[in-house]
């Protein structure tokens, strides 16, 4: 079967969805052909010509909740090229199916993980049998929906193909080659998506799982070769949870592979071995989630129960292990204030980061902090189209005016003191993207992609 995904990436780097590519591969596998659009900007817009030529037999979207929108608009522009019927998977139809009902052009969504449920699905199109009984599926029959049960999660990673990284273009592959070797998360943070996952995955199976050591270095070796890599990425948010198989893996990749790596890391999994391990395999950046300067925010609302010198201790053993540090930070989370969010500059202040960014707070559906916002009557804006650089919430004591503001000048004011050179570069940075953000957003989206193809 001819099988065209769609990845809409809209207003952020290109980059390897990791999901995409692991059911490219694992459709390649039996014996399906399978090509993608990747929708970055709007110059991308212009892609959805592309599908009168490729005449796909099935449509696939990977989407996030925070793509969402730019979704819904790339759904009904393809219909009008293509008859083919549109499934939409990826983490927002899984926490949030009703979204089936949003557009007619939908045949149905997949909720969760998609490699088995989606080869039944192909199966059932090809033999024109109908879709009423497919695991993971919510699918329309005429004027009803039929929501089915969701499988057991796949327990050994080990068992799927390699990665596809063909589909995608060169700038992605080469701009931030990366990899990720696991899924789920051990750690339950209020804000994020794996706190809904848990829930619906619940009785479902080993939640978090890992690839082996032998099956990473080999994906590695099979992407460095193919594409003459010379520094990669992991992932990962267990990268360093499990000492044995890190040790393991860094001993096997220093002798195997022997290049530059970064990889993320929780200010609890540092400490001077892990370092040590880490620097001897070839690592260079460690990112390290900060999220919040005050701990009682990170307590009470994120749900990460660290204490600001364990925060800046992880920064210290880093630096002192040759290694250097990028800082991982939020803003506008809900119970925060003016006063409040200065305590995270602060700290970054202290721990000088090599690099750092932050992100504004976004009220995910399913999670705590999103279920949360949801009560208070705190949403009241809709997203941006790209990485959260609009708050959606109204909130008495952080107005979205301040939040915005000290977003825009957040690394200035880290920085300024100890390095006003790096502080200005960051300056003008944010002043050019807000710029065009807002010029992104001020507009509705008919009116932004207009004239972008004829209809005939």
């Amino acid at each position: 079967m001819r099988i065209l995904f769609v990845y809409p990436n809209f207003n952020l780097p290109k980059r390897i969805n990791h999901g995409v590519a692991c059911l490219s591969a694992f459709l390649k596998q039996h014996r399906n052909e399978v090509s993608l659009l990747q929708i970055n900007s709007k110059s991308d817009l212009k892609k959805i010509k592309k599908v009168q030529e490729i005449k796909p037999d099935l449509i696939l979207f990977s989407v996030s909740t925070t793509q969402w929108q730019i979704s819904k608009y790339l759904i009904k522009e393809i219909s009008v090229f293509s008859k083919a019927r549109i499934f939409v998977g990826g983490v927002h139809p899984t926490v949030s199916p009703e979204c089936i009902y949003e557009l007619e052009e939908i045949s149905g969504i997949c909720r969760g993980e998609g490699e088995y449920p989606l080869l039944y699905l192909i199966e059932k199109i090809k033999k024109n049998e109908p879709l009423n009984n497919l695991a993971n599926f919510w699918v329309k029959d005429r004027k009803n929906v039929i929501k089915n049960g969701i499988l057991p999660l796949i327990d050994n990673l080990d068992e799927l193909p390699l990665p596809d990284w063909d589909i995608f273009e060169e700038e992605s592959l080469l701009g931030y080659p990366s990899f990720s070797f696991s899924r789920g998360c051990p750690f339950a943070c209020g804000y994020c998506i794996n706190s809904a996952l848990r829930i619906i995955y619940k009785d479902k199976g080993n939640y978090v799982r890992v690839k082996s050591v032998h099956s990473a270095i080999e994906e590695i070796k099979d992407k460095v070769e193919k594409y003459r890599l010379k520094m990669i990425n992991f992932d990962d948010d267990v990268f360093l949870k499990d000492r044995a198989w890190l040790k393991e893996f860094c001993d096997r990749f220093k002798k195997e592979i022997g290049i530059f790596f970064n990889c993320n890391a929780r200010p609890e999994n540092i400490d001077d071995e892990t370092c040590v391990i880490l620097k001897k395999a070839g690592a260079k950046f460690i990112g390290i989630g900060i999220e919040s300067g005050d701990e009682n925010i990170r307590r009470e609302m994120l749900g990460r129960y660290l204490s600001d010198d364990q925060i800046v201790n992880s920064f210290k053993i880093v630096r002192a292990h040759g290694l250097k540090s990028y800082a991982f930070n939020m803003i506008g989370i809900p119970g925060e204030n003016v006063d409040k969010f200065k305590k995270t500059i602060e700290i970054n202040k202290k721990i000088t980061p090599d690099d750092l960014q932050i992100s504004i707070f976004y009220p995910f559906p399913g999670t705590p902090l999103g279920e949360l916002c949801k009560n208070k009557d705190f949403v009241k804006y809709k997203s941006g189209y790209g990485y959260f650089d609009q708050s959606t919430l109204k909130m008495k004591e952080f107005p979205r005016s301040q939040i915005h503001k000290y977003f825009d000048r957040f690394e200035y004011l880290v920085y300024k003191d100890s390095n006003i050179k790096k502080a200005f570069k960051f300056r003008i940075s944010k002043i050019i993207r807000r710029h065009k953000v807002l010029n992104l957003i001020s507009a509705p989206l008919i009116s932004i992609f207009k004239n972008l193809h004829s209809r005939s």
